[in-house]
């Protein structure tokens, strides 16, 4: 019986080494390139294989599969056609796929096989994309990439203040989210252009949903008949910063994410049902795009959110839960991602429970969409003040009523 089943998986992964390497090869067909379906799938096999007999194998296997990718490229040269150095690449990675396979890391080949096909497919949507690139955008993007795998594997994992709160590790991973954050909306917002002010609130409240409504304020006072589709935008915005700051929690903390979807899915469902009646149709607007990105931004937003958990910390050591809400609804008008964050590393330090954790989060929403009527009322327009302030205070009421529930 144990041969049997031996033979089974072994059957199995000839099969799924087969698969993998015509799923790549079928791109590669596809794209009429020289090596297709037929050679990527003998290949996967041939890795299968070798791993199958022995890990010797695997490096002679390895050296035939780059002579044959050269041989290949050579034979595009004598034909007179140009050399494909991508489809090189994709066989010696249809070849460790295969390997992957024979060695029983079959999650690991699956995914390097969806990657790998991935990456073919989009070809000319990525040349397009870093074609649009300006030079400071590039610098902006190796500048997240020192940021994010430079600085933060190097930082300490463990608490160094005395009141065990401050893991810069954590703290660092938080800047380089948020960072990410701002700096993915700026390009998809640059390759997609200005298409209305909704597209405009609802990418730019991604990245920074004060600093957008601010965008927009300084646009109504030039142009007062926008005010329904500027008050369409600033609730969209209100809704990406609901989504955003859910997923910050579902990346660093599920349990606390499990339990903040209600409120803040329902936040952002009354701002989606408001915004679709409140103005449809938003004509073209220029925004001026700056790169969000650079190390000051950075180190600031650090630096602020390092301050937050401090004051939180603190409020809720020497004023309990009382305290520390106070502190999450004056952080949440300056940054709610910043305030949602500073509650996920306090629950996580084990200062906060799970319930006061969820309510500061709930708290720190609720106090950016209310900072915001504010900087409406900024730009003196009525009809943009009194669409705005119905639905932030829909968005606040469902809010409310969510976290009442939770608590029963």
């Amino acid at each position: 019986m144990t041969n049997d089943i031996q033979i089974y998986e072994n059957v199995f992964k000839i099969c799924l080494s087969i698969a993998l390497g015509m799923f790549i090869g079928m791109e590669r067909e596809w794209a009429q390139k020289g090596a297709g379906i037929r050679t990527f799938a003998l290949i996967s096999l041939c890795g299968a294989v070798f791993a199958f007999i022995g890990y010797q194998l695997i490096f002679v296997g390895a050296i035939f599969v780059v002579i044959l990718s050269m041989f290949e490229s050579l034979w595009s040269l004598l034909k007179g056609r140009d050399v494909h150095l991508t489809t090189m690449v994709a066989i010696v990675l249809a070849y460790c796929t295969g390997v992957l396979v024979g060695l029983e890391f079959t999650h690991f080949a699956v995914i390097l096989a969806i990657t790998v096909t991935a990456l073919l497919a989009v070809k000319h949507e990525l040349h397009d994309f870093v074609g649009g690139m300006a030079a400071h955008d590039v610098k902006g993007a190796v500048k997240f990439g020192v940021l994010a795998f430079v600085i933060f594997p190097i930082l300490p994992n463990e608490y160094i203040d005395p009141w065990q709160i401050v893991n810069p590790r954590i703290i660092w991973l938080m800047v380089v989210l948020v960072s990410g954050f701002g700096f993915l909306n700026y390009l998809i917002m640059k390759k997609m252009g200005s298409h209305g002010i909704a597209y405009t609130g609802f990418f730019g409240g991604l990245a920074n949903s004060t600093a957008v409504v601010g965008e927009l304020v300084s646009r109504v006072r030039s142009h007062p008949d926008l005010a329904l589709f500027t008050a369409t935008a600033v609730i969209l915005s209100n809704v990406a910063m609901c989504l955003r700051n859910f997923v910050i929690c579902a990346i660093f903390s599920w349990e606390l994410a499990s339990i903040v979807l209600f409120p803040l899915l329902c936040m952002a469902l009354v701002g989606l049902f408001y915004s679709f009646f409140s103005g449809t149709g938003a004509p073209e607007v220029e925004v001026e795009l700056k790169s969000p990105f650079n190390i000051t931004h950075a180190l600031t937003f650090g630096l602020i959110f390092l301050c937050m958990i401090f004051i939180s910390a603190m409020a809720h050591m020497h004023f309990g839960g009382a305290g520390f809400y106070i502190s999450e609804l004056i952080s949440g008008t300056i940054s709610s991602a910043s305030a949602t964050t500073s509650a996920i590393v306090l629950y996580q330090a084990g200062k906060i429970d799970q319930t006061t954790a969820v309510l500061g989060i709930i708290l720190a929403n609720i106090s950016s969409v209310i900072a915001k009527i504010g900087l409406i009322g900024a730009a003196g327009n009525k009809t943009l003040t009194k669409y705005v302030t119905i639905g932030s205070v829909a968005t606040v009421i469902v809010a409310l009523v969510a976290a009442i529930v939770l608590l029963m």
